[in-house]
């Protein structure tokens, strides 16, 4: 380490006074370049979260709810109690209780013991009016000012999942409100009643689970609606409440917008070239500057979210490759705590973007590429075909990419070929070191001409990984099934997955959670 940055710095010095004098003396343009994204920046490192909360929490008292309470000290009660303590109001904190479908409100107290009692869930009692589980309807937004927690217990029976997904969508993800998320607890618990059809309403069969084990029992769902670290702070006071519950109970969080609070990025130029490999034959040099007969492009900020810099220097290897290794904090690990769906390679894809110079540039390659050798001639055909009808396509369209990165005097270049010379793969994430590895191959062929071309490889989040416990928890519709599974879950959550990855994609429909950003100066 110390004999890299006596180089560096050795290096460093007459690159700067001669950057200097560069700059100083001739015409061309100068370009600062940053890899940063402004819009992560704004959405998430500089959120702040409203101190003022109100949390409302909402119990499904219908009918399908009565054999959980039938049982005494069930898993069911012992959340109920959870619940009470879990979640206490302060001065900046205004807690609600409600039952499902009716008016009216409930005190601390009475929630605590009737939530618990056959009284709060049986129709045929007359305390309570009769209620038929509209869920949809506890979904509401958050007061004008303030920040909202929203925890519903329901046995997602005889719900439609679409409606749910509606008013979470109409309320919520979709409004302004990129920050809220849902995390889920699903816990079984011991039950002695009738389980009703979902979609006829009437009685199907008597399930009790006296006598079976544990994974015969049937499951329930607290449903949370709010910030993903409001969530958190809820999930870690439930488990020191009630450690056991956790054994018969699985808990986890979708992905939000400010799940991750910074961008996945190549780093620092030390970063940079402290965590790459470069081709040990010399054909590439990183460098801190690049020059041509147009332009000089520098980083905007060495110390932060910077580009590689690399000359390509009289080439022996027409298809290097430059091995990458840059920080990833996951959504989920197996040893964390932050309670999200996990992530993996195949869940990530990248997209290019390349950049040439000219505030109109038409530069659609055309490859001048010399004979070579009979296998290489079939490959260089085909790029310089692929490159002729990119340029015949740009040429009679006449309209240059939008410069949607505002970059001064470089625009997006809409040729396939120039995206092709450079192809990240071999994406790997290693969990425990909490660093995503990768490949960049480069392929000079398709740079045919001496210029300055900046790449821009998005990294998006394609897919998170669903769990398993969602299929084995859950009955299609038309099966019988029985007690210990609910019907269509792994439908319900899978479409909650959906549109909680739909709060993270821009305007292009991408979930865009990092950026790579690569200069290749070809001479």
């Amino acid at each position: 380490m110390g004999n890299l940055r006596v180089k560096t710095i050795k290096y460093l010095i007459p690159l700067t006074l001669s950057l200097s004098f560069l700059i100083g003396c001739q015409k061309k343009p100068v370009e600062e370049i940053s890899c940063a994204m402004p819009e992560w920046a704004s959405e998430n490192s500089n959120y702040v979260s409203n101190p003022t909360l109100d949390i409302a929490v909402h119990v499904d008292g219908s009918d399908s709810m009565l054999g959980y309470v039938t049982i005494p000290n069930s898993n069911y009660t012992r959340t109920i109690e959870v619940l009470s303590n879990s979640i206490i109001g302060t001065s900046n904190v205004n807690v609600t209780y409600h039952r499902i479908g009716d008016e009216k409100n409930i005190t601390r107290d009475d929630f605590r013991k009737i939530a618990k009692s056959t009284t709060f869930y049986d129709s045929n009692d007359g305390t309570y009016k009769p209620v038929s589980s509209p869920i949809q309807s506890a979904i509401t937004p958050p007061p004008q000012g303030k920040e909202k927690l929203t925890v519903i217990v329901t046995d997602l029976e005889g719900d439609d999942a679409g409606r749910i997904a509606e008013a979470l969508s109409k309320n919520y993800l979709n409004e302004g409100r990129k920050n809220y998320t849902i995390g889920v607890w699903a816990v079984k618990s011991q039950f002695n009643g009738t389980v009703f059809n979902p979609n006829t309403g009437s009685a199907k069969f008597i399930y009790n689970t006296q006598g079976k084990s544990s994974e015969a029992y049937r499951p329930f769902y607290v449903l949370f609606i709010g910030e993903y670290d409001k969530i958190i702070d809820s999930f870690n006071e439930i488990k020191k409440l009630d450690s056991q519950l956790q054994s018969y109970s699985e808990m986890f969080i979708f992905p939000s917008q400010n799940i991750l609070k910074e961008a996945v990025n190549l780093g620092n130029f030390s970063t940079i070239e402290r965590n790459s490999v470069l081709p040990e034959t010399g054909d590439l040099q990183r460098i801190y500057s690049l020059t041509d007969d147009n332009v000089v492009v520098i980083p905007k900020d060495q110390n932060q979210d910077t580009y590689d810099l690399i000359e390509v220097i009289n080439p022996t290897e027409m298809q290097p490759k430059i091995n990458y290794s840059v920080a990833f904090p996951q959504l989920a690990t197996n040893d964390n705590n932050n309670y999200s769906l996990f992530i993996n390679e195949n869940n990530l894809i990248t997209q290019t973007k390349v950049f040439t110079y000219g505030k109109n540039n038409q530069n659609i390659e055309e490859p001048e590429l010399e004979e070579k050798e009979e296998e290489t001639n079939a490959e260089s055909t085909e790029a310089k075909e692929e490159s002729q009808k990119s340029t015949a396509n740009n040429q009679e369209n006449n309209t240059p990419l939008e410069n949607t990165q505002e970059k001064q005097n470089f625009i997006e270049n809409s040729s396939n070929t120039l995206r092709q010379a450079l192809i990240i793969d071999n994406l790997k994430l290693d969990e425990q070191k909490q660093n995503l590895e990768f490949v960049t191959n480069l392929n000079l062929n398709n740079l045919s001409n001496p210029q300055i071309y900046l790449f821009e490889v998005d990294l998006i989040l394609d897919d998170v990984t669903s769990l398993d416990w969602w299929n084995d928890w859950s009955v299609n519709a038309g099966e019988l099934g029985d007690g210990s599974k609910t019907q269509n879950l792994s439908i319900f959550m899978n479409k909650l997955k959906s549109l909680s990855l739909e709060t993270l994609e821009n305007e292009n429909g991408d979930a865009v959670i990092g950026r790579f950003c690569i200069g290749i100066q070809k001479n």
